[in-house]
């Protein structure tokens, strides 16, 4: 079976080794995408150079002189004396010396740490008035922390790799793509993309229909709890998703299906999320499953949050009522062997539930 993304296993190295590392909480995550940007500066720094000259003139400006910088040398997980633990210090230099430092405290999911960013600051300024270096301090967010502090936007990071070829660059860009940190839809339209406007289309109606059977089905095999009551609502779901992610599927918190790609190749997709439960139990849901009849076709997996994977080349169930019967077979097979009894009574809501687009007055999963 073909692994891949939205499948199973990442694309790239950094995703690879950000699934098989044993911590997968927020500040983990936070944490090693820090170190796999610092591998990138440590590479080809222009990138986050572009990325900072984008925010060098916004409030508040910073006052480090990017315009000549040239060179980055990067240190992470810095302790500073009053302040704490610095994500990332950038010494920023033109071709003769060093001309600044750029203090990053990176934030993805968790909230920032009371006054954490504040007293960076003060620190920042306090060795500046020593030795007359300019420093910075900068928060790498989705969204806008501090208004009191500089904010450099994932997805401008994600931009400025598009601009150069250098592969550790290329490779967080595919991570960002596969930890949803950014995505492809900031990246201009490529001639190739816009003269598949119509084949995407179809496409999407074609995935959209099968979704809809399948919801149908679950509702018989789990009449409470499981299915969309409302299809319109589903089918706006569906929409959503795809706009956000690429991925042709029904993202529900117990059970996940529709069509992905992988490598140019489409298939259909049937999985189940962790809720939250770790990995030894997981082990222990499906290791029961197997003794009921759940079959190989099945792959456990602990990526974004899914644990438990089948896949089938589309092209080899074209036909709707192939790939419902598809779906069908996987969905009787979890009926059978009671896995979908375990999660819903051992799992508790992860942070993937809260992202999850799920309109909540349209009859979501009831």
């Amino acid at each position: 079976m073909t692994a891949g993304l939205g499948i199973g296993e990442p694309h790239s190295t950094f995703g690879r080794l950000f699934m098989y590392s044993k911590d997968t909480l927020f500040t983990a995550q936070e944490n090693f995408t820090t170190e796999a940007v610092a591998a990138c500066i440590r590479s080809e720094p222009s990138p986050m150079l572009i990325a900072l000259r984008g925010v060098a003139s916004s409030e508040p400006p910073l006052t480090v002189p990017l315009e000549h910088a040239t060179r980055a040398r990067v240190t992470t997980q810095v302790y500073v004396a009053g302040a704490g633990i610095v994500d990332a210090i950038l010494a920023i230099g033109d071709q003769d010396r060093i001309v600044g430092e750029v203090w990053i405290e990176a934030k993805i999911a968790s909230p920032e740490g009371h006054g954490q960013l504040d007293g960076y600051v003060k620190a920042a300024l306090a060795a500046s008035d020593k030795d007359g270096l300019p420093r910075d301090v900068v928060a790498l967010s989705k969204y806008r922390l501090d208004p009191e502090v500089a904010w450099l936007d994932w997805r401008q990071v994600y931009v400025a790799t598009s601009r150069t070829d250098d592969p550790y660059w290329q490779d967080l860009r595919l991570f960002m793509e596969e930890t949803q940190v950014s995505d492809v839809a900031l990246l201009p339209i490529t001639d190739r993309e816009a003269g598949s406007i119509a084949d995407a289309g179809r496409m999407l109606a074609k995935a959209s229909e099968v979704i809809r059977l399948v919801n149908r089905e679950v509702a018989r095999l789990w009449p409470t709890g499981m299915a969309w009551a409302a299809e319109g609502a589903l089918l706006n779901h569906v929409g959503a998703v795809f706009r956000q992610s690429g991925r042709m599927v029904m993202e529900g918190n117990f059970i996940r299906y529709g069509a992905v790609d992988s490598d140019g190749t489409a298939y259909w997709y049937l999985a189940l999320p962790s809720r939250g439960m770790r990995a030894g139990e997981l082990e222990t849901v499906v290791a029961r499953a197997r003794e009921r009849g759940l079959g190989p076709g099945w792959e456990p997996r602990l990526h974004l949050g899914e644990f438990l994977v089948r896949t089938g080349r589309i092209a080899e169930h074209a036909d709707p009522q192939a790939a419902v019967a598809w779906f069908r077979g996987g969905l009787v097979e979890l009926s059978r062997s009671g896995l979908m009894d375990d999660i819903r009574t051992r799992s508790t809501p992860s942070p993937v539930d809260d992202a999850v687009l799920v309109p909540e007055e349209s009859s979501q999963e009831l």
